[in-house]
This record gives structure tokens, sequence and C-alpha cells, in this order.
């Protein structure tokens, strides 16, 4: 069902205003809650949540009260070794915490700065993982006063100069 989800709401603006305006977000972060260990229901459940979070800041910050960024957090934790899902777990990191100040407190106090770098250090050699770490990390910083100091504190600094160093081309 989250599949078919993702599928109507890719360029879809009014889909994407409809999921969220009708407790669809809640529902993808229930799913995701039930099942921890269906990696790939977690993929699309972050695709939603990417989707759904970059309509803008009000439409973000309802989508972080329901729990959005706990659920990717958790999500990137159990499946440390997917990553397509780091991916799309930082990118929804990036959406949620660029976009409110509530929501990068979320991500500051659940822990997930320190999974954003975890996830860049375990996939140092994909593009993917790195720019959007780096855009994650980049983006709950400018909203979250402390998260600076949690970044530097998890080492995020290193990985993201190292990112840097290993992807030239797209630095």
């Amino acid at each position: 069902a989250c599949g078919a989800l993702r599928h109507l709401l890719h360029n879809c603006d009014a889909n994407k205003r409809r999921l969220v305006e009708r407790s669809g977000i809640e529902a993808v972060v229930a799913a995701m809650r039930r099942h921890p260990d269906t990696v790939a229901l977690q993929e699309q459940g972050c695709w939603l949540i990417i989707y759904a979070a970059a309509m803008g800041s009000a439409t973000a910050e309802r989508v972080g009260a329901t729990g959005a960024a706990e659920a990717v957090i958790a999500s990137m934790r159990a499946h440390k070794s997917s990553e397509d899902l780091q991916g799309q777990g930082c990118w929804a990191i990036a959406n949620l915490g660029g976009s409110s100040p509530g929501n990068s407190r979320r991500i500051v106090t659940s822990h997930g700065l320190e999974t954003v770098v975890s996830a860049m250090r375990l996939h140092r050699t994909s593009l993917a993982v790195q720019a959007k770490g780096c855009r994650a990390l980049s983006h709950v910083a400018s909203m979250d006063d402390t998260a600076c100091a949690r970044i530097r504190a998890a080492g995020g600094v290193h990985d993201v100069m190292e990112a840097m160093r290993m992807h030239q081309a797209s630095a």
C-alpha cells in the first residue's frame, strides 16, 4: 500500500496534500512502527515522508508531529546495511529538519544527527548517502542551535570533509 501511495504522490501536489489532510502520514508512520523488519515498507514510508515534508513548513511541521522523524530514525538504525534506506532516511531528515525548528528539535533529541553520521560512515562510497547526509546535517543545523555541537561531537564535520574528498566531482 505504501508503494502504491508513493506512485500516486510522485509529481502530484494535490495528492500529497490529501495524504497529509486525511491522516495518511499517521497511517504510514503506524505501518513503519508495526513492521520494523520489513525493509521495503520502511523505504516506501521514507519516500512518503520525503514527499509530504517537502510541501512547505506548515505541512512539514504537521508531518513531524506524527512521529515521522522518529520513525525514520528507528528505520535507519534497524537497517544500517541498506544503502537505499539510509539515503532515503537522510533525505527525509533533511526535508523534515530544514523546514521547521520543531522538527529539527525532534531530530536532535532523537539522536537523528548521530544516525545520519553513522549512515555516512557505513556508506562512504555511496554518493547518494553522502550528498543526502550532508544535506540533512546542514538543514537541521540551520534550524537548531544545539545541532552544530551535536554534529561536531559525533564527528560529523570530519565525515562531511571526507565525503567531499571521496566525491570531489560532486563536491
